[in-house]
């Protein structure tokens, strides 16, 4: 069985730019009969598929994603909320490459992806050439430099960073233990102190878990309540605090967040893996069924949405441990 050397691009546009999008296909045919690239854009959905998990889908698995950058893209809620949004985060942590293409005239130096090289040369709008041909012809030629970068490993700089909000976080019921204590207002990640803790449940050998949360108030206010029920926390805010650590804590559990500053959950999940033989807890905003399917294929042990009740949260890091051997 041959196994494609293709690389995988998306097509992230305004439908009202389909006709561009139509001429990039037709002068990129050459790069799909050569095996260098396969391209998916939206018109490729079947009938009765439900459109956007498939878009979610291919946004995370494509390696190069181009956007048709135009004042209808700029102006579209789901090509900039979503689409570029995703795009950028792939882009910062080295997931894939996101390439703007410029087509027509639009103020886009200042927008999120302004440091990124744009194509055609010089950034100069399609639809301003007088031989639209051969600013396509310019617009493959990045292409195809890209696509061999990315067979070749070749580093590409990336984006300067990109702030995706996170949502608001609603508290529990009544009598629930919410995830975030409402009335916290420290910004610190405060270190958990020993008075802090009650006897642990095993006095012999208290559960160690690594905490990956760049919210300090989450970590702070998760790792005081694990911590009092018998676990000892370490938390660490950073995929790169939390891969040189892992292997001296040796945790019995990671719990870890997918949206960290300096790197994608999903890359650090895999290194973790290959780090520690410890079992993993995805704790995420990130809800999508996308996320939980890769996540799980990865190699994570369990998927909690938040905001979570800390019951819940504790039933399944005990189920986990049972299931792992270290309970």
């Amino acid at each position: 069985m041959m196994i494609s050397t293709a690389v995988e691009a998306l097509v992230s546009y305004s439908h009202r730019d389909d006709r561009y999008r139509q001429q990039l296909e037709t002068h990129l045919s050459l790069l799909q009969r050569q095996g260098i690239l396969g391209v998916w854009y939206d018109r490729k959905i079947g009938a009765g598929t439900e459109w956007k998990g498939q878009i979610d889908a291919h946004l995370e698995s494509a390696e190069l994603i181009l956007m048709l950058i135009s004042p209808d893209f700029l102006a579209s809620d789901y090509c900039y909320d979503v689409e570029l949004k995703r795009a950028l985060e792939r882009h910062e942590t080295g997931l894939a490459r996101a390439i703007p293409i410029i087509l027509r005239p639009v103020d886009w130096h200042d927008a999120p992806f302004g440091k990124l090289q744009a194509l055609p040369k010089d950034g100069k709008p399609i639809s301003l050439w007088a031989n639209r041909d051969e600013a396509f012809r310019n617009v493959v030629d990045g292409i195809r430099r890209a696509a061999r970068d990315l067979r070749t490993g070749k580093p590409y700089p990336l984006t300067q960073k990109f702030e995706v909000p996170k949502p608001s976080r609603p508290g529990g019921g009544e009598n629930a233990r919410p995830w975030l204590d409402p009335g916290a207002g420290s910004s610190t990640l405060l270190p958990l102190r020993e008075e802090q803790r009650t006897a642990p449940k095993d006095p012999s050998r208290p559960r160690v878990i690594l905490l990956v949360e760049d919210d300090p108030d989450v970590a702070r206010h998760l790792s005081q309540s694990l911590g009092a029920d018998g676990y000892r926390v370490t938390a660490v805010d950073t995929g790169i605090e939390a891969r040189s650590i892992v292997e001296q804590l040796q945790p019995d559990l990671v719990l870890l967040d997918l949206m960290l500053p300096d790197t994608d959950g999903l890359v650090l999940l895999t290194a973790l893996k290959t780090l520690s033989g410890a079992p993993i807890i995805i704790c995420s905003v990130r809800q999508q069924q996308v996320d939980r399917v890769l996540a799980l294929k990865l190699g994570a042990d369990d998927f909690v949405a938040k905001p979570f009740d800390l019951d819940d949260l504790e039933a399944r890091m005990d189920a986990v441990l049972r299931r792992s051997g270290r309970r």
